[in-house]
């Protein structure tokens, strides 16, 4: 199984298992939503090309930087349990992978056009 494959497993077992744990804090989902919403936007700029990918691309830049000024601030409740503590950690830290892959994503893609230009 793929790391990826394992962080959106583990995202998905810890969406779905409210019943067991607190879930998300509003923070969490917050970041959650950002992630999200800037994946969608990486993937516009995956289908653009020339200026509008630039533009795209710009735009996701500045989404994942407001996404981790987010996740800087965040802090897992005080009132929480040791296994919901090592929950919420668990999914700040499969948060933090996808963004990071969306990065690597974006970095590749910033790579291409510039030898695209070049040629």
């Amino acid at each position: 199984m793929s790391t990826r494959t394992a962080g959106m497993l583990m995202i998905s077992l810890a969406l779905a298992s409210g019943s067991v744990f607190a879930g998300p804090d509003e923070s969490m989902r917050v970041a959650q939503r950002m992630a999200a919403a800037a994946k969608q936007k990486l993937a516009a700029a995956e289908a653009a090309k020339g200026a509008e990918q630039r533009d795209l691309m710009a735009q996701h830049m500045k989404m994942m930087e407001d996404a981790i000024n987010q996740m800087r601030s965040m802090k897992p409740p005080k009132e929480m349990s040791m296994q919901e503590h090592e929950q919420w950690i668990a999914e700040h830290q499969a948060l933090m992978q996808q963004m990071m892959e969306q990065m690597l994503s974006e970095h590749r893609m910033m790579k291409d056009a510039c030898r695209t230009e070049r040629h």
